[in-house]
């Protein structure tokens, strides 16, 4: 009988700690969940808004061909550059985010002059619309590949080098 008491005073004497500890981790998870609320928030708002670009008054039909040409090269170069950024031997592309937020900014400088972000029950101006967020998929797709190309892919890559390195100094020594 003389152990369970041992434990119960045991508790009441750590529980202090134990509080501490608790309290710290809590706070330990709500800095840290602030921080990455903060960074996303921030690249977010890097971002300019279609509401916030220059848009004409009329879209005329004229308008809305050139916003469906202007649409096919930007989805043309998005993936261009999106191959080569994924093509690279060592995927270090240190311009990558560069060229993704110079891709976003030109699809939504596309969206702001056709009005795509805006309800209208014309056909052909939702098709663009599904276009233009197509696109940003699309350039999203290529960011996320890339990221994780470069987490992933990078060192794999290294350790195929290194390896293949060894065997050929040792095939040379045979």
């Amino acid at each position: 009988m003389a152990e369970p008491e041992v434990e119960v005073e045991e508790k009441k004497a750590l529980r202090p700690y134990r509080r501490f500890v608790g309290l710290l981790f809590a706070l330990t998870i709500v800095v840290l969940s602030a921080l990455i609320l903060r960074g996303i928030i921030r690249s977010l708002d890097r971002l300019p808004t279609a509401g916030a670009l220059a848009r004409p008054a009329l879209v005329d039909t004229r308008a809305l061909r050139a916003c469906a040409e202007d649409l096919e090269k930007l989805e043309a170069r998005a993936r261009l550059i999106g191959s080569q950024a994924l093509a690279h031997r060592e995927p270090t592309t240190p311009d990558w985010p560069a060229q993704e937020q110079a891709l976003e900014v030109e699809r939504l400088t596309i969206v702001a002059r056709c009005h795509l972000d805006q309800p209208n029950g014309d056909p052909v101006v939702q098709d663009l619309s599904a276009a233009a967020n197509a696109v940003e998929r699309l350039i999203r797709t290529y960011g996320l590949l890339h990221a994780r190309l470069v987490a992933e892919g990078q060192p794999l890559s290294k350790e195929v080098h290194e390896a293949l390195g060894r065997a050929n100094t040792a095939l040379k020594a045979r």
